[in-house]
């Protein structure tokens, strides 16, 4: 489906303006961003120097597990973050960046 140079002008022009109308919106999911990259980045640190169980990335962090946890499930949704294993007493899973992940 092909749409005329008018119509995509149209659209443009109501993309211009829904970003105006929700300004507020747009900068809360902007800081938002930026707060789960900031987060990220901390976790990716602390992988640099090898495996760590969720508890390990929460005390070395300082972060609640609960956050850390949810942080690494979608670190590893997205292939940033692998699962190598588990602890020596076999209660958690140990996580490790992936190859080819800037540290």
């Amino acid at each position: 489906m092909t749409i005329s140079k008018e119509e995509a002008k149209a659209i443009s022009e109501l993309m211009i303006a829904k970003r105006k109308e929700h300004v507020e919106t747009a900068k809360a999911a902007q800081q938002l961003v930026k707060e789960n990259n900031a987060i990220r980045r901390k976790l990716k640190k602390a992988l640099k120097s090898g495996p760590h169980t969720i508890p390990q990335l929460a005390e070395e962090t300082g972060m609640e597990t609960v956050d850390v946890l949810w942080h690494i499930a979608a670190m590893e949704k997205y292939g940033a973050v692998i699962e190598v294993g588990m602890d020596e007493d076999e209660e958690y899973y140990t996580y490790s960046l992936a190859k080819g992940v800037k540290k």
